[in-house]
């Protein structure tokens, strides 16, 4: 035994380090099969740390686990090792299967009573019936012989065990290499002895597995048979459509045996895993943990599965029907040490496994139901929701926070929230009865959904709550795709298509149907993401009623008038106000020297270039028959004769800061008693039913107003380098204010005007101070209005404005186009805002640095030579002029004035020509 047990080891060893035994193949077969080496010398060759050890058991477990290993490397199945070791395992394996009688001594291992050795051998045998197999289409005869006797005769024990674990694993190891072929001969070839065995142990000694004082409890048997019930049913996938042995259709068969093992087995497991094997049958996912899913979905099932499936669900609507719910127990949560037991019994979790599985089993019976009965079968649409009333009595009983409950569509989410493949089985089968039932009642849309509600079947409550359990997240929606591709879109496009033809009762009961219970209601994400799922709002919700008044889109044309009557208004407080008060802080009308006529200077000034080259000069020169000093002389001059002068633009920035001031103050006036001006969640409340105040009537229609009046006369007022962005931010603050008109947005628009007003004010009155020379005061303004700027427009506008915009609706309401299209108008204004915090950052650094010699953003008046100067001054939308000396801009030009409607010459009496 010591000699056998070193041969054994050293063979082992050189298999493991992939180098070829010293013994022959027949050496090696022989100590297998009980003998010695056959030559002296090679006891020897085995190193004398491998000597000495004479256990017989552990000589059997060394020697069975070598023939399996040999099996292994042998197989062509397996990655090739060395060619030499390949062939020396298939020689040894050919002389220990065909000569030696290897099977035999395996197959008397399986009656050993220690176990190890008997699971071993049962391993063993069933690697070397598939290497045969694969190998040469045989099955071992002994090895087929002794398994259909220890079916047919022997009684719970280890050798049965032994024989069940044998041939399962033998089918698994087929199925997971999808052979057709050889699975079906070698599953014929136990037809007769399954049959009766199945008959016997599911029928005649069914008593023995209620029995839990029997003497051997044959639980582990019965779990046995199970797992070799699931191989067979798994067969039957891919049997193809020749035809299908009884066998392989047992678990249909004998399904009320398997119903009853469930509700009445003494030993939990057993119950646990009857359970699982129905529900896989059920789903058609037999096998699918030894398999792939494509192996067990690519074949065609056999002619008589319908009938099987069929079969299957009226035995398991006969058992519920019969209160077999009631038999049914459902033990505590299982952890990795076993089962918890609590003191308290209030403080046990159920077991979801065996919740789910039951539901899941009823489930689908109830939709195979639906799928072969006919359109008018009353009584079965009756009986449908009779079986769902029964489901929800079982849940109850056992789940306390089921119990809870108080709108019952929650129950699926509840219940399969930590199943992903399990929840879109049962939405799927529910939304099924749900359209059978609406189908065959004849009742309208929405007392159907009542009645569904009441049931826990609504198929648009499961659809939200699946969105809540998505949360708005992709990746929660990839593993929904990813664990359950096929059933999830099968689900999904079945649900859209009811949705289609149902969308009134989709939003009519979100509301009205199903009260603060229903899961439409509910908010889909926690905390401050919370998004209500739908609210049922149309355009006639915003018609005056109930004492409340609303905008109407209507009002807006108003503003066309009153825009004209702006430009009248700025024409006269121009001419008659600003002009004069000009006069009195000094500033003169510029009369700059007029260019003189020249009709080839002319046409190349307007149609080619305001600032030619030298080359074009010269050829000027000669086309004008003028020097080329001359036409330089020519060209300043005429560029300095459209310049506008500082009394238009005096006039200009005095109308815009007599309205921005009034318009402040105005929008402080009605805002400051306003909940929303301190709390901006308090915008959305109530919303879109807010009705409309008068002073955000006239504050609205005034700033419209004035706004499409700079529109008017952008042509006509001062054009600066920054004349495209004035466009654009007049475009879309008309744009922004119009549409939150129509959709009541009528708060935060408010905020937002009062917003950039702030700021416009204190940048008009840098401008007058900076015209009308008073340059303290002008740096102190300007100081003043760039820390309101960067706070109003980058602080408050970004963090508060748009975080409100942006976020808390979706508190109250749905996203839709409208929502998006705001807040890109304000994310639009906020880039503009960013653009000019820039020109006032350089222009102060060029301030500071002392750089600053003239406005970044407009022309400089050009000096005039042979003593003829002009005056340079400072241009544009924010040139400012501080105390010494430098120039600083400003951050943005919004109007102008009329450049044709300049004021009487007898306004400004003293003027300068130069």
């Amino acid at each position: 035994m010591s000699e056998r047990f070193d041969c054994l080891t050293h063979v082992y060893r050189c298999f493991v380090s992939g180098s070829l035994p010293s013994l022959s193949p027949a050496d090696v077969a022989g100590v297998v099969c009980g003998g010695g080496a056959s030559r002296g010398e090679d006891r020897a060759r085995v190193p004398a740390e491998e000597r000495g050890h004479d256990n017989s058991v552990d000589v059997t477990c060394i020697s069975v686990s070598l023939v399996e290993m040999m099996t292994c490397l042998a197989s062509p199945r397996q990655p090739e090792p060395a060619a030499e070791l390949t062939q020396y395992c298939v020689d040894t394996l050919t002389l220990l299967l065909q000569d030696m009688d290897l099977m035999t001594q395996l197959v008397h291992h399986f009656k050993s009573e220690d176990q190890i050795v008997s699971h071993l051998a049962a391993k063993c045998a069933s690697t070397c019936v598939v290497y045969q197999l694969l190998k040469s289409g045989t099955v071992s005869p002994v090895w087929q012989q002794k398994c259909a006797q220890a079916f047919l005769s022997s009684p719970p024990a280890a050798e049965l065990d032994a024989w069940l674990w044998s041939l399962t694993d033998v089918l698994k190891r087929l199925l997971k290499a999808a052979h057709q072929e050889i699975l079906g001969r070698l599953v014929a070839l136990f037809d007769s002895s399954l049959s009766a065995l199945f008959s016997k142990f599911l029928h005649e000694d069914q008593q023995l597995l209620m029995d839990s004082t029997s003497s051997r409890p044959w639980g582990t048997t019965f779990c046995l048979l199970l797992d070799l019930l699931e191989a067979l049913t798994a067969s039957s996938y891919i049997s193809g459509t020749e035809g299908v042995l009884e066998n392989q259709r047992l678990a249909h068969i004998h399904s009320s045996a398997l119903l009853t093992a469930i509700s009445c087995s003494s030993e939990y497991f057993v119950k646990k895993r009857a359970l699982l094997l129905l529900k896989r049958v059920i789903l058609q996912k037999a096998g699918e943990d030894w398999a792939s899913e494509d192996v067990l979905s690519a074949g065609q099932r056999h002619g008589r599965f319908n009938s099987d499936m069929n079969m299957l669900a009226q035995t398991v609507l006969a058992a519920v029907a019969a209160d077999w719910l009631q038999s049914v127990q459902v033990g505590s949560v299982s952890f990795f040490g076993g089962t918890r037991h609590n003191r308290g019994d209030d403080d046990q979790k159920p077991d979801c496994v065996m919740l789910r599985g039951v539901s899941l089993l009823l489930l689908k019976s109830m939709e195979l139901q639906t799928k072969t009965a006919g359109r008018t079968e009353q009584d079965s649409s009756t009986e449908v929701y009779g079986y769902l009333q029964s489901l929800w009595g079982f849940l109850r009983r056992c789940s306390v926070q089921l119990t809870e409950v108080t709108h019952l569509c929650c129950w699926v989410s509840l219940l399969f929230g930590e199943q992903d493949d399990d929840m879109m089985e049962a939405a799927k089968a529910l939304l099924s009865i749900f359209l059978h039932h609406r189908l065959c009642s004849g009742l309208e849309d929405l007392a159907e959904l009542d009645a569904a509600c009441s049931y826990g079947c609504n198929p648009h409550c499961h659809f939200l709550l699946l969105l809540r359990s998505v949360s708005f997240d992709h990746s929660t929606l990839l593993d929904f795709l990813i664990s359950s591709e096929t059933c999830f879109l099968e689900y999904f496009v079945r649900y859209l298509k009811y949705l289609k033809a149902d969308w009134q009762g989709f939003t009519a009961a979100s509301v009205s149907r199903c009260g603060n219970n229903c899961p439409y209601l509910l908010y889909l994400t926690k905390e401050k993401d919370l998004v209500a799922v739908l609210m049922n709002l149309t355009w006639d919700d915003l018609v005056d009623k109930e004492g409340r008044v609303y905008a109407k889109a209507s009002d807006l044309y108003v503003t066309v008038p009153y825009a004209f009557v702006f430009l009248l208004l700025r024409y006269l407080f121009e001419n008659w106000v600003a002009a004069p008060l000009a006069v009195s802080v000094g500033i003169r009308q510029r009369v700059h020297l007029k260019a003189q006529d020249n009709p080839i200077l002319e046409l190349y000034y307007t149609s080619q270039c305001r600032h030619p080259a030298q080359a074009a000069f010269d050829g000027l020169s000669k086309k004008s028959c003028l020097s080329v000093r001359q036409v330089e002389r020519w060209f300043r001059r005429r560029r300095n004769q459209d310049h506008p002068g500082v009394l238009k633009k005096f006039r200009e920035v005095c109308w815009r800061f007599v309205f921005y001031l009034l318009a402040f103050i105005g929008g402080i006036a009605a805002l400051y008693d306003k909940e929303w001006f301190y709390d901006t969640r308090e915008v959305w409340t109530g919303f879109p039913k807010q009705s409309m105040l008068e002073s955000q009537y006239w504050y609205y229609i005034l700033e419209m107003s004035f706004y499409a009046s700079l529109l008017f006369s952008i042509t006509f007022d001062v054009k600066r380098k920054d004349f495209k962005e004035q466009i654009i931010h007049h475009l879309a603050t008309l744009v922004l204010l119009s549409f939150s008109w129509c959709v009541n947005y009528i708060r935060i628009g408010t905020l937002v005007m009062l917003v950039h007003d702030a700021s416009d004010v204190l940048l008009e009155s840098a401008k007058l101070f900076n015209y009308a020379k008073w340059e303290k005061t002008c740096q102190s303004l300007f100081v003043v209005f760039a820390i309101v700027f960067m706070v109003t427009r980058l602080i408050i506008f970004p963090f508060w404005l748009i975080h409100c915009t942006w976020v808390y609706p979706l508190h109250h309401y749905p996203a839709f186009f409208g929502y998006y299209f705001f807040n890109v108008l304000l994310v639009v204004l906020l880039c503009l805002h960013i653009f000019w915090a820039y020109l006032i950052l350089r222009m102060i650094r060029k301030f500071m640095f002392g750089t600053m010699t003239g406005d970044e953003r407009s022309e400089n008046e050009e000096e005039e030579e042979d003593g003829e100067s002009s005056q340079t001054e400072d241009e544009g939308v924010g040139q400012q002029k501080l105390g010494n000396g430098h120039a600083v801009d400003e951050k943005e030009d919004k109007s102008g004035c009329f450049g044709c409607l300049s004021p009487p010459e007898d306004i400004c009496r003293s003027k300068t020509v130069y």
